[in-house]
């Protein structure tokens, strides 16, 4: 999806990807709110709080961003602040395509590139109220319910070996069969 949207609409699904903004969020954010490395905001749906360090790929679709006087941190091809309809507008354009060419499963929204966010902190061992402070949610239920879904398998075989290793140190002395423990 990255590689082929154009370069007026990159900065804000660069956003949406990498940050778990949601679609509002992200294309009415102010040019103030990506400073010293991070993008600091608040969420409008719960009005938490939301500090994002800025990883690389973000910022480099930020730094090549084309120039506008925009107030906003994202523009539209016209270089004025995106409203939310025209957004979508062009999304559903470019979701069409993607689908049509097989780049992108059916049905991906740009809300659900915050499920995205979820789903990848989880599996990378988030805890729930990591997760709900990187997405701006007040309770880890909500957090729980966005990486709902998660592939754990990674991370459990992980639990598994650092588990096997303290069972196996405790171990200490070895039992003859049919010895009690």
């Amino acid at each position: 999806m990255l590689d082929a949207a154009p370069a007026h609409m990159l900065p804000a699904l660069a956003l949406m990807m990498f940050t778990g903004l949601g679609p509002k969020d992200a294309l009415t954010l102010p040019r103030t709110a990506y400073a010293g490395g991070r993008i600091n905001t608040s969420r409008s749906k719960t009005e938490e709080g939301v500090i994002w360090p800025v990883i690389d790929p973000l910022r480099e679709i930020l730094a090549a961003a084309p120039a506008h006087s925009a107030i906003t941190l994202c523009a539209n091809s016209r270089g004025r602040p995106w409203t939310v309809s025209g957004f979508n507008s062009s999304w559903m354009k470019l979701q069409h395509t993607l689908e049509k060419a097989g780049a992108i499963g059916e049905g991906l929204t740009l809300y659900g590139l915050r499920h995205t966010v979820a789903a990848i902190l989880r599996e990378s061992g988030a805890d729930l109220r990591t997760i709900a402070d990187a997405l701006g949610q007040k309770t880890e239920a909500m957090a729980q319910m966005y990486a709902q879904g998660s592939d754990l398998s990674k991370k459990m075989d992980e639990v598994a070996g650092r588990f096997g290793h303290e069972v196996n140190s405790r171990r200490t002395k070895a039992v003859k069969p049919g010895q009690k423990i």
